[in-house]
């Protein structure tokens, strides 16, 4: 399976507006996944036996949630043709 083509700038940034691709509905998805798993480390961290338990999931809270942020904004700016270049 060749994944190349799905990391050049021309798919991510060159799209055609009359559809969007089942692969970036499957990016959107997999944001909103990153955000819940974010979700539930926080309360996690919250509910940590330990401050060292506590420190390594509040990491890895904030990566997850940036990432999935991330990634569920740049479906939303797909979904409304916003050109970036």
């Amino acid at each position: 399976m060749n994944l190349k083509p799905y990391f050049t700038s021309q798919y991510l940034f060159q799209f055609n507006p009359s559809f969007i691709d089942p692969s970036e509905k499957l990016f959107f998805v997999f944001g909103i996944v990153l955000v819940l798993l974010g979700v539930v480390l926080k309360i996690s961290a919250v509910l940590a036996p330990t401050p060292a338990d506590s420190k390594y999931r509040h990491k890895f809270y904030h990566l997850f949630l940036t990432t999935g942020l991330l990634e569920v904004f740049w479906f939303l700016c797909r979904y409304e043709n916003v050109n970036f270049f």
